[in-house]
């Protein structure tokens, strides 16, 4: 199934929390409210029609941007010389956080990617931990690295 299709399913079920669908050249994608995204997760896995059974990836976003010479202004580390020593800043980081879901089905061999936007003063997304056991592991990592809080987790430490 196309990725367009598969949002109008999910639009038909969330309704105005399946806020928008982007279409791009590296992978289409669709934001959905955060207080449903477990609700979303849910019916992407459980209906025939679309059986998203793997999450492939759960990736942690930070929004803040780039620098004139495309480097990464969102924290204290802005890139690494050449000699592979920290470029520093005292800068803070302002931009949203957010979180991207990877899906798969095997049965149906299609992909379909969700994200999520948040404050980054209120970083904090239910856990899909109960969708995807395999989440545990993303969402420990997506907390270590970007700082999101998976509420509801049920083994929130750190990896690193």
């Amino acid at each position: 199934m196309e990725p367009k299709a598969i949002f109008e399913l999910l639009t038909a079920h969330l309704g105005a929390e399946a806020a928008e669908y982007r279409e791009n050249e590296i992978e289409p994608w669709a934001c959905v409210s955060v207080s449903r995204i477990v609700d979303a997760c849910t019916f992407l896995r459980d209906d025939p029609r679309l059986d998203f059974n793997q999450l492939m990836c759960l990736s942690g976003l930070d929004w803040d941007g780039y620098d004139e010479n495309g480097k990464g202004t969102a924290g204290a580390i802005l890139g690494y010389t050449d000699e592979g020593k920290p470029e520093t800043s005292d800068r803070e980081a302002e931009g949203d956080l957010g979180v991207a879901y990877h899906l798969y089905s095997h049965a149906h061999d299609h992909k379909f990617t969700l994200q999520v936007r948040i404050p980054r003063a209120t970083a904090s997304v239910p856990t899909v931990f109960g969708v995807w056991p395999t989440a545990g592991w993303h969402e420990r990592e997506a907390w270590d690295l970007v700082g999101i809080r998976f509420e509801g987790h049920p083994d929130l430490r750190r990896i690193l």
